[in-house]
């Protein structure tokens, strides 16, 4: 038997290979048994290339697909997702004040009042 842990993990990807969905064959490797030089594949990459290992949070209006990290961002680009509104979290907002129904704030930044 091997392992049963799901494999989230594998080599770094190319600047091409960048931005495309992940196939299940580059996810070989579980948080247990990855090497060192694997990388997280659950999520996409910044297509700017030039090194940019950020993750793609930013897309067009008319694209429902993230592309661009914040660091690579265009004033253009919207959150692929409601984020929280902290500027220097990229985490999810799930939680807003009672009634309102929008989301504007993570577990993490959310005061007592804020409801899920």
């Amino acid at each position: 038997g091997g392992c049963e842990k799901s494999a989230a993990f594998g080599a770094p990807l190319s600047p091409e290979d960048r931005g495309r969905r992940r196939k299940s064959g580059f996810k070989r490797y579980c948080s247990t048994h990855r090497g060192e030089d694997h990388v997280p594949l659950m999520r996409k990459r910044c297509r700017h290339g030039e090194g940019c290992d950020g993750f793609a949070y930013y897309r067009k209006q008319t694209d429902g697909e993230p592309m661009y990290c914040s660091r690579h961002k265009e004033l253009k680009h919207v959150p692929s997702r409601l984020q929280c509104l902290r500027s220097d979290c990229n985490r999810s907002a799930s939680f807003g004040e009672p009634g309102t129904h929008s989301a504007i704030f993570c577990g993490l930044h959310r005061s007592e009042r804020h409801v899920n």
